[in-house]
């Protein structure tokens, strides 16, 4: 299958074997992004930890405890490390 990337309001595809582990730093500074919160459920953590590793001070963290119906509590912390007060791995 051919490469490509798709762009429609207010979202963007990049599609391509390898695209996330090829193209998300050069993603986050397109967007000018500085700070990275990476989310994936507890299958994808060992993807996720594999994409945090070039994103150096970027990231803020890396959260793996994905569940249905979040606990406002837990979203509370999620923005917390957004917000960049700590390097966390969950």
């Amino acid at each position: 299958m051919r490469s490509f990337t798709y762009e429609v309001l207010p979202g963007r595809v990049v599609f391509g074997a390898g695209a996330s582990r090829k193209k998300l730093v050069e993603e986050i500074t397109r967007l000018r992004g500085e700070r990275v919160l990476l989310i994936a459920t507890e299958r994808e953590k060992e993807l996720a930890r594999e994409l945090a590793g070039p994103l150096g001070d970027r990231l803020v963290g890396l959260f793996s405890e994905v569940r249905p119906h979040v606990p406002v509590e837990a979203q509370r912390e999620r923005g917390r490390l957004a917000r960049g007060r700590g390097r966390t791995v969950y």
